[in-house]
């Protein structure tokens, strides 16, 4: 499955080159947990604790094992939160600067 991001109608758009390099990112996240990097490891983690918990599995698993989301919500659900969660990353991560206003729990 590729990793699409919409470009119409998303507030939460982001280059195409940042894009690809948070995904990469969150991919290597596992392995680079042992290395104690902070800053990411702390800024990963506070973007999931922004997810609503029944998304999360599958938000995580669509993008470090490029599994299809599950059928307990619409397709269109988990792309747009999947898309809110990169975002939130960049911005923790400091690679962006503005940010639009949203509420808590994605």
């Amino acid at each position: 499955m590729r990793n699409y991001q919409a470009k119409k109608n998303n507030p939460y758009y982001l280059p195409t080159i940042l894009y690809k390099r948070i995904i990469y990112t969150l991919k290597d996240h596992e392995r680079r947990k042992s290395d104690d990097i902070n800053f990411e490891t702390n800024a990963i983690k506070s973007a999931m604790d922004e997810i609503l918990e029944e998304y999360k599995k599958g938000i995580m698993d669509n993008i470090l094992y490029d599994k299809p989301y599950p059928l307990d919500a619409d397709y269109s659900t988990y792309r747009r939160r999947k898309q809110r969660f990169i975002y939130d990353v960049a911005r923790r991560l400091n690679l962006i600067e503005n940010c639009p206003s949203r509420e808590k729990n994605i």
